[in-house]
């Protein structure tokens, strides 16, 4: 490691030593730079849906999961990762708008029901943010009720899954909801050039 004097970060290089290739901006251009002097990830910029390589295997979809409870987040952290995912966490309301201003995210699952601000509080301003609006959103909810449905979609949430759902229909609607924002980003301009 130090002979080819680079930085340990697996997010940044390929297992053969060669950095990952930087991709063109595919969005307003709000996704913050990396900064390897905080020792914070280096993800290439651009789109979060390109293949990153991270300990030998590729990403092939990045993921910020939103629950209250740890547990949950957990167990879909492991059931999205073992399916190649890469998996951010946030717990509440406040740190899923902080994580996905910093790392560009190609789906957001969100619980509904949370302490502050709710899920479709947090949809709604992921929604009203130029850079952040065409991420799809998925939300979780034991409250599958019309009602429920109608306030969602007032938020801009795409996509409702019923708890408890299972690991393959979340994957599935994760990969679906990945396919379409890809076709989305291929035929938006590339900013700045």
């Amino acid at each position: 490691m130090a002979a080819t004097g680079r930085r340990a970060n697996p997010l940044a290089w390929r297992q053969d030593g060669r950095p990952l290739p930087s991709a063109a901006r595919r969005h307003c251009g709000c996704m913050h730079r990396s900064d390897t002097s905080r020792n914070r990830p280096v993800v290439p910029e651009g789109i979060a849906t390109m293949s990153l390589e991270l300990a030998g295997q590729t990403v092939c979809a990045t993921v910020l999961v939103v629950d209250d409870d740890p547990d949950q987040v957990t167990a879909m952290s492991a059931v999205l990762a073992k399916e190649g995912m890469l998996v951010l966490p946030a717990y509440n309301g406040p740190e899923c708008l902080r994580r996905v201003r910093e790392q560009p995210v190609d789906v957001v699952v969100l619980d509904l029901v949370m302490p502050g601000m709710d899920g479709f509080e947090v949809c709604s301003t992921l929604k009203a943010d130029l850079c952040c609006r065409s991420i799809p959103v998925i939300l979780l909810t034991a409250r599958d009720t019309p009602e429920t449905r109608s306030a969602g979609a007032r938020a801009g949430v795409d996509e409702f899954l019923a708890k408890p759902v299972s690991a393959r229909h979340l994957v599935s609607r994760i990969m679906a909801r990945v396919g379409t924002l890809r076709k989305v980003r291929e035929k938006t301009p590339v900013v700045g050039s």
